[in-house]
């Protein structure tokens, strides 16, 4: 099972097999970045197929162990009343928040975006991108304070988006996404805004102040609350683990296709193309 350093791995792993004529093994690659990311660049897969089967435990949907960073399921109880969606409405008295740590990656236009949506919409910014970082409970108070959240990823690629949704929704807040894609099947129907839609910041500022001064078109973005549920995942480690041993249990392993999409920087967009989808004039 492999997290992280597969390039150090593999050194120890060839030396410790030299000169056994060993049978290719299963090798669970584990990742939850983007192809753009560190991590993947990392990952030898040509020197890696000659000693193992490749599996993948990972956010895309193709994977061998499909590992979502959250998931849903439609619920017989609502949990959101007409009237807690109004109090919301009424007690949450500013506009958006942004919380960005992850200042130096290059390859995402987010910053930027923010800087450029500040000029028609309030927008209060935390993290140490703005040299105001804040603690994990005062992240959590804050986005009971706010209607929106820019939860912005920090790369684009196909259904890549992480836990910045998830930990966002459980707090009343409306996300409002930065995912590339029309068809953000993994998330909650109704439940965010996705910049795409938009043709510029300003155009997404003037549906957020319409949003803002309007009760019932706010309320839509929560419609979901009665409908569906979000799942606990705290035994996803251990699910994948059982998937692992069933796994070696299985004489015919096929490598898993997706172990390709690791590093496939096609899937995603190029910062030049997020400026012209983006930050139109």
């Amino acid at each position: 099972l492999q997290f992280h350093k597969h390039s150090l791995f593999m050194n120890k792993y060839v030396k410790r097999i030299h000169n056994n004529n060993m049978e290719k093994k299963i090798l669970v690659i584990y990742t939850q970045e983007s192809p753009n990311s560190v991590v993947r660049k990392d990952f030898n897969y040509k020197r890696s197929k000659n000693y193992f089967y490749h599996l993948v435990a990972s956010y895309y949907k193709s994977s061998f162990f499909f590992l979502p960073y959250g998931s849903f399921h439609k619920t017989k109880t609502a949990i959101q009343t007409k009237i807690k969606t109004q109090e919301e409405f009424l007690k949450r008295t500013n506009s958006a928040l942004a919380i960005i740590s992850n200042c130096y990656y290059t390859q995402s236009v987010r910053l930027e975006y923010i800087e450029e949506l500040k000029k028609y919409i309030q927008v209060d910014t935390f993290g140490k991108c703005y040299n105001n970082e804040i603690n994990k409970e005062e992240r959590i108070k804050k986005l009971k304070k706010y209607k929106f959240y820019l939860s912005f990823e920090n790369t684009q690629c196909l259904d890549y988006i992480t836990e910045k949704y998830w930990e966002t929704i459980p707090h009343g807040v409306i996300p409002i996404v930065m995912g590339y894609g029309k068809q953000l099947t993994g998330l909650i129907p109704n439940s965010y805004i996705n910049v795409f839609d938009f043709s510029n910041p300003k155009a997404l500022a003037d549906y957020l102040k319409i949003l803002s001064s309007n009760e019932t078109e706010y309320s839509q973005y929560h419609e979901w609350r009665n409908e569906y549920s979000i799942n606990e995942n705290s035994n996803a480690s251990c699910d994948l683990l059982s998937e692992i041993t069933r796994s070696l249990q299985n004489p015919l392993i096929v490598e898993d296709s997706t172990v390709h999409l690791m590093q496939n920087k096609s899937i995603c967009l190029s910062i030049e193309a997020e400026k012209n989808q983006l930050l139109k004039n």
